[in-house]
């Protein structure tokens, strides 16, 4: 169980654990889904996976393929903590590579390299533009509700933010 803690800078407390609070629940499977990393102690028995620094397996970008011949991974194991669609892609690239591994075929062949972007100089000098800034629940009404603290752009906010973002990334280079 949880608590509200101490107020950040913010004004919005954040959960802590109840001390003393802890319960069992019956269930045939458990999902991890946030905040989690993976323990890659168990992995200890398998000679030749490597662990990168940031304490991630490595594995091929395209194939999915570790060091260790047969073995395959992808999503937080490998990425860290990213999105849904990009674990669910590895996924597939991974059982493609698996098909291919025991069917005896090329786990390159055919296959696209991992994405890279385009680089492309600005037509305009680029000066920085500063962020829109999130409008917020005020304080008083936060204690009080269940309500969303960041209450989201108004249409010309989002405007603003997407032009600053795209601009400087090269997809949109004239100016409003």
């Amino acid at each position: 169980r949880l608590e509200l803690g101490e107020a950040d800078a913010s004004g919005r407390r954040r959960p802590v654990p109840l001390t003393g609070s802890e319960f069992f629940f019956p269930a045939e499977a458990v999902i991890p889904a946030i905040g989690q990393t993976a323990d890659l102690g168990v992995l200890n028995s398998l000679t030749g996976l490597e662990i990168s620094p940031q304490h991630l397996l490595a594995a091929d970008p395209v194939t999915c393929a570790t060091a260790l011949p047969g073995v395959f991974a992808g999503g937080d194991i490998v990425s860290g903590p990213y999105t849904v669609v990009a674990a669910v892609a590895t996924g597939k690239e991974a059982a493609a590579s698996i098909h291919r591994y025991l069917t005896g075929q090329d786990l390159r062949h055919g296959r696209p390299g991992p994405w890279q972007a385009i680089p492309y100089p600005p037509r305009h000098p680029l000066s920085p533009q500063p962020r829109e800034t999130m409008p917020q629940l005020p304080l008083p009404q936060r204690v009080t509700t269940f309500k969303e603290v960041a209450l989201g752009f108004s249409e010309d906010q989002a405007h603003r933010e997407a032009a600053r973002c795209l601009r400087l990334c090269g997809l949109q280079t004239a100016r409003r």
